[in-house]
């Protein structure tokens, strides 16, 4: 027997995929997206060679029927890195935005709520964390914590929190002066009934907007940070680490860091088109 909570749940499922998908825009984008987790998942059945197989004889060799996009400088298959660097770069990415939107979401909940020292505490740190440029920051955190893929992620999810707090904080102060949350308070419900009955899902939709809408963002400060050598570390196929050391080869060898580019491009644009579909249907009042 199927839970009435449970049916409804699926029903509204449903239907927002449903209006993603009435904008070819969004749909293509989303297309895209879900064709780049599967690639991801199941990378090792579809990429032709493993992401560190080392074939010297064969180094940067043009595309070719055994090597669609060609080699790198050690002779490794450009298309089958590119696959395993969908689980880096796109992996990675959607777990440092979920973290970052987690701990923001609930820093900027407790603060919003309870207010006074929690306010006072909570929101000059993260106005401190703001008042820095958000590449900038990442980029010194990065090296101070040192330069491997955890401590990039550690970095960048550090800066990306502030956003999700001071968004769930502006969300939480406005619903907390509703008359029903008044009342629950009147009633004597306990404050933590509250907050996840009442104060979470008023803000659930905002933060999903802003989880969509920067998924672009952090790949592309991922692959920034990767090709500073600040990231991912050789020879972990992680794509800005890949364009950090095939640029050298652009003039000679172009299809190395040009397909590598193209992966980016693509995989950021459809995250953004993407966020841009969610944040109309789930925020109509943002439509220009």
């Amino acid at each position: 027997m199927r839970m009435p909570g449970v049916s409804t749940r699926v029903a509204k499922a449903t239907l927002t995929l449903r209006s993603l998908l009435t904008n070819p825009v969004t749909a293509t984008a989303l297309s895209v997206v879900i064709l780049l987790l599967l690639v991801g998942v199941l990378a090792p059945v579809v990429a032709p060679y493993g992401a560190t197989s080392v074939d010297l004889a064969n180094r940067l060799a043009p595309m070719s029927g055994s090597h669609l996009l060609g080699t790198d400088e050690v002779g490794r298959d450009i298309l089958s890195r590119l696959l395993y660097g969908v689980r880096i770069s796109v992996g990675v990415s959607i777990a440092t935005v979920a973290c970052a939107a987690v701990i923001g979401m609930l820093l900027g909940t407790v603060a919003g709520y309870f207010g006074r020292w929690a306010d006072t505490l909570i929101m000059r740190a993260i106005d401190v964390v703001l008042s820095f440029p958000s590449l900038i920051l990442a980029i010194a955190l990065a090296a101070a914590l040192g330069p491997n893929l955890l401590n990039a992620a550690l970095a960048i999810a550090i800066v990306k929190i502030p956003i999700y707090a001071r968004l769930a904080y502006a969300e939480t102060l406005s619903t907390r002066q509703q008359l029903y949350v008044r009342a629950a308070k009147t009633f004597g419900v306990g404050n933590a009934f509250i907050v996840r009955r009442h104060i979470l899902p008023n803000i659930r939709s905002s933060i999903i907007v802003q989880t969509t809408l920067d998924l672009g963002d952090v790949i592309l400060l991922i692959s920034t940070l990767g090709f500073l050598g600040l990231g991912a570390q050789p020879p972990t196929p992680e794509w800005g680490a890949m364009i950090s050391t095939g640029w050298h080869y652009l003039i000679d060898q172009w299809w190395y860091p040009t397909f590598t580019g193209a992966a980016i491009f693509l995989t950021v644009m459809s995250f953004n088109l993407l966020g841009d579909g969610v944040r109309d249907l789930l925020d109509p009042t943002g439509r220009d």
